[in-house]
């Protein structure tokens, strides 16, 4: 032993840097194996043996020999990594390090391990870097000024790739070009990916790369510019790209070993400069490249290939390789994944590819015609030769060892017999010291028994304790929540029965303010007669002035109400009317004094406006207007509108208009489509829903919530009004147009709802026949207007004379105006009236019967009140009683629930109390007879009472 150690130390250690070797580390495993020993007479071995059969510490097949290696495998690993006589410098023969490009890193790539690098610090420096190359070998800052050829270039910040060479981290000579077909072999392709396309495929050296389709994340990219310098084929592949923070996944590999190359390109960032994009790459969640920079090396729109990344998959876990951004986002062109089979195999595979290395290498060098590498070529394959004999002279070596290793387990085998002869002694000592232990043991437990039975009440009294006070604690608070609950509960009732009482009133104040209001408002108007007659005169026509036709007509009064009638031949007659308006007098004016009754129809009292007159005397214009001057509808209905915006936050209003004629004593619906078969030819009756109160079933009633749907109403009802030509008027209206506003009130106040309605009529002018020579269908509706104009007036009659009896059923048109002609509503009538002497006869018919109207005296209007809303009211109050009384009852519970509470503490006390004398009986029973108790008891320290039992207890036990 003694001598296999001082040889050991006498042999020189490997010193090539660019080797992932650690020498270090094996010498250390193997002085912690005394069993290893070296054989003085062991022939030298060559040094180029040793780097041939070096592999990488990172690797699969290392980890499993370090880990399940036996005594001779051992042995023969010290053997190899010892080397006599000088220390060889790696780069021997050929300049460089002959090795496998996996078995070869980058000194200085920040992602690897430099713990096994001692020997050349200067290398692992952060500031240099190497170079490999055919004539310089390995290069370190002393080739500075040399010239250099295309070489692969190493820095501690990032790799750095020239065009001509891959990004290998070793250089690898060519095969021989009659062995180049069985190494392809040797690759069997895996996966290769065209990122950034998934709908076709690429070609790219002969390799078909497919569409993207294992990504995981990321977004794609693409250009039409030119990659590289158009001298190198089809480069299509570069043209499209993954880019973001992404991965892909290859779950169809099967395990083993495999390499993996990267496509490169620029294609965004086009006018640099570097550092925009600065990534890493991670094979397995191991980082393989660190801080790459596709712009700095290559610049833009030019490929660059990363090759030979070593990857490992083991079981179905596939492969992983996934792309971080340090500086900006990650961009990917293709990804090539293929099986390695060199990593796999043993020794032999490893001699062979450098032996087609070292004939590919001597065929093109007779190639170029180079005589100096000729007979380096042969001093190789002698140099080869020798190393087989050392192999076998190592062999033999080996077997030496391995008859040594027998003797030193043979020794072994012995020194463990006499470990189990000692063993079994100690076990009979130990069975002896056990059956004493066993004895003191039946001792002990029975005073264990009482300290467990204390410890147990102890437990079970803290317990109870904690018990009790969160008990404490919760009863506690429930009589705080209680008491805050109650002084809550009593201020807010007392702040809600102020409010209330002040709402009440002011409630009260207000709703009698307003009612005050309404009633002094009404009695005005029925002081002025719920019947109020306009009159108006129209002005000459063109064809009538130009005829030569005489004002019969004087209004120097008009402004008093009255007007005087002119004829040749007759005395004067003075007619007088709540308001006269002559020729000059505009639509505004004459709706100036029309304006109040648009209040009384949302007070909820039922109003009628009608205008009545002979044929072409302008009833239309009236009550309708044009669209530039607007009429006595319109204007009522925008006043309407008017005031339901100012009374918003006090009243709700629901408005609905139905727009009917009566022609020739038939009631039709001006509102339905005469697109719809069989409903325009429907007829309308009148009946009666209660008492005073009538309505039209079937007729449309059109919701509207501002004035431009309700001039959208008029008009369409205008357009459906029957229209005719006589002799009197050209436009001569034909029916009776009567537009029924009906207003749905309600109080938000006091509940209070109103049901009201507002008749805008415009009656059919009256005709003589004799004098409009009328025929045919013209004569049947004159005949018609005529009847019910004539009904018109005996209601009138009717109504002057108070007769018992009222004939409103003598024709359609007074039927649907009963409510309004009624004694609980408010009329207003426009008489019209020609000027023109030639209509003086009819003129004088139509003021007395204006005259006629103006002399009824109807009853004082009443309000339409909606008992519907008034009993939904009083339900709601019903409900809200019901709700009290049920929160009351829901209190009381919560009250018995505390009492509850209060009584489970109670109890809970009482059982403590309990527990607490079973606690003291215990121990005065246990420990009554114990020297010096009676002492401690006497100090009245507790404390030192158990004090006393802990001792006194573990003494005897022990």
């Amino acid at each position: 032993m003694e001598d296999s150690n001082s040889t050991h130390d006498q042999l020189p250690q490997w010193h090539d840097p660019l080797l992932l070797t650690d020498v270090q580390q094996q010498q250390q495993q193997e002085d912690n194996t005394s069993s290893l020993s070296y054989s003085s007479n062991t022939e030298p071995i060559s040094s180029k043996f040793q780097t041939l059969v070096m592999v990488d510490s990172n690797s699969n097949e290392d980890t499993c020999w370090q880990e399940s290696q036996s005594v001779e495998s051992i042995t023969m690993k010290k053997l190899i990594d010892r080397v006599e006589n000088d220390a060889v410098d790696g780069r021997s023969m050929l300049g460089f390090s002959l090795t496998s490009p996996d078995l070869v890193i980058c000194a200085g790539s920040p992602d690897l391990s430099r713990n096994g690098y001692r020997d050349s610090p200067e290398l692992l420096d952060g500031k240099f870097s190497i170079e490999l190359s055919l004539e310089n070998g390995i290069d370190g800052s002393d080739m500075k000024d040399s010239i250099k050829t295309p070489c692969v270039k190493f820095s501690s910040v990032f790799q750095t790739f020239n065009k001509e060479l891959s990004p290998e981290s070793s250089f690898e000579l060519l095969p021989h070009q009659e062995k180049e077909e069985k190494l392809v072999k040797d690759l069997v392709p895996g996966v290769c990916i065209n990122a950034g396309c998934t709908d076709r495929a690429v070609v790219l050296g002969g390799v078909e790369f497919v569409g993207d389709d294992c990504f995981l994340e990321g977004d794609t990219v693409r250009t039409d510019d030119a990659i590289g310098d158009g001298q190198n084929g089809d480069l299509s592949l570069y043209q499209t790209a993954r880019y973001g923070n992404f991965s892909y996944c290859f779950r169809a590999l099967e395990p083993g070993n495999y390499d993996v190359s990267l496509h490169l390109a620029e294609i965004v960032f086009t006018d640099g400069p570097p550092g925009l994009r600065v990534f890493d790459v991670f094979v397995q969640e191991k980082k393989v490249v660190s801080c790459l920079d596709i712009y700095a090396q290559v610049g833009a729109n030019r490929p660059l290939v990363v090759s030979d990344l070593k990857a490992f998959v083991e079981g179905d876990e596939g492969l992983l390789i996934r792309f971080e951004g340090v500086m900006g986002k990650p961009i990917v062109c293709g990804i090539s994944v293929t099986k390695d089979f060199s990593a796999n195999t043993g020794e032999a595979r490893l001699l062979k590819p450098i032996g087609m290395s070292l004939a590919a290498e001597c065929d093109s060098s007779k190639e170029n015609g180079h005589l100096e590498v000729e007979g380096d070529y042969q001093k190789l394959l002698k140099d080869h030769e020798f190393q087989r004999k050392e192999l076998t002279d190592m062999r033999r070596a080996m077997d030496e060892l391995k008859r040594e290793n027998r003797l030193k387990s043979r020794e072994c085998q012995d020194a463990l017999k006499s470990l189990q002869e000692l063993q079994n002694e100690l076990m009979r000592k130990s069975m002896h010291v056990g059956s004493l232990a066993f004895a003191i043991e039946g001792q002990v437990k029975e005073k264990s028994r009482w300290f467990t039975s204390l410890r147990d009440l102890t437990r079970k009294l803290k317990i109870m304790k904690m018990e009790h006070i969160k008990l404490s604690e919760e009863a506690l608070a429930y009589k705080n929540c209680l008491v805050d609950m109650d002084e809550i509960r009593s201020t807010i009732l007392s702040k809600m029965k102020q409010q209330v009482d002040l709402y009440e009133d002011l409630k009260i104040k207000f709703v009698e303010g307003a009612k005050e209001r309404k009633e002094l408002y009404n009695k005005v108007l029925e002081l002025k007669g719920n019947i109020r007659v306009f009159c108006r005169c129209r002005p000459l026509k063109s064809e009538e002035v130009a005829a030569g036709a005489l004002m019969t007509i004087d209004f120097d009064s008009a402004k008093d109400g009255e007007l005087t009638v002119m004829s040749n031949g007759l005395p004067k007659k003075t007619f007088k009317f709540d308001a006269v308006f002559g020729p000059q007098a505009n639509q505004a004016d004459v709706f100036e004094d029309t304006a109040s009754f648009a209040s009384s129809v949302l007070d909820g009292y039922n109003v009628c406006i009608f205008a009545y007159g002979q044929t072409g005397t302008g009833k239309t214009f009236t009550m309708e207007g044009t669209e530039e001057d607007r009429g006595v509808n319109f204007r009522t209905l925008e006043q309407l509108f008017r005031m339901i915006k100012e009374r918003e936050k006090l009243f709700r209003y629901d408005v609905s208009v139905s727009v009917l004629e009566v022609y020739n004593e038939q009631i039709q619906d001006l509102l339905v489509s005469d697109s719809q078969p069989g409903v325009a030819a429907k007829r309308l009756e009148i009946r009666q829903a209660g008492e005073g109160l009538h309505h039209v079933p079937g007729l449309v009633e059109a919701n509207v919530h501002n004035m431009s749907e309700v001039w959208e109403v008029l008009q369409t009802g205008s357009n459906a009004r029957a229209v005719g030509s006589t002799n009197a008027n050209e436009h001569s209206s034909r029916s009776h147009c009567i537009h029924c506003v009906m207003v749905k009130g309600e109080n938000l106040l006091n509940g209070e709802c109103t049901k009201s309605k507002l008749w805008l009529v415009d009656l059919a002018g009256s005709e003589r026949i004799a004098k409009t020579e009328v025929q045919g269908e013209r004569l049947k509706e004159t005949q018609n207007i005529n009847k019910s104009l004539s009904a018109l007036g005996d209601v009138i009659s009717a109504l002057a004379t108070k007769s018992p009896h009222i004939p409103f059923r003598n024709s359609k048109l007074t039927h649907l105006l009963q409510d309004s002609l009624g004694g609980d509503s408010k009329t207003l009538m426009f008489v019209q009236i020609s000027p023109n002497e030639n209509d003086l006869g009819e003129t004088i018919c139509s003021l007395n019967f204006a005259s006629r109207v103006r002399g009824i005296e109807l009853g004082p209007a009443k309000r339409q009140l909606d008992n519907a809303e008034l009993l939904r009211y009083k339900q709601m109050a019903e409900k809200s009683k019901q709700d009290l009384k049920s929160k009351d009852v829901q209190i009381k519970k919560l009250e018995d629930t505390i009492n509850g509470l209060d009584l489970k503490t109670k109890e809970k006390d009482f059982k403590y109390k309990i527990l607490q004398d079973k606690v003291v009986y215990r121990l005065s029973e246990t420990i009554a007879t114990t020297p010096f108790f009676s002492f401690f008891i006497m100090l009245g320290d507790g404390s030192l009472v158990s004090l006393f039992f802990f001792f006194n207890f573990a003494g005897e036990g022990t």
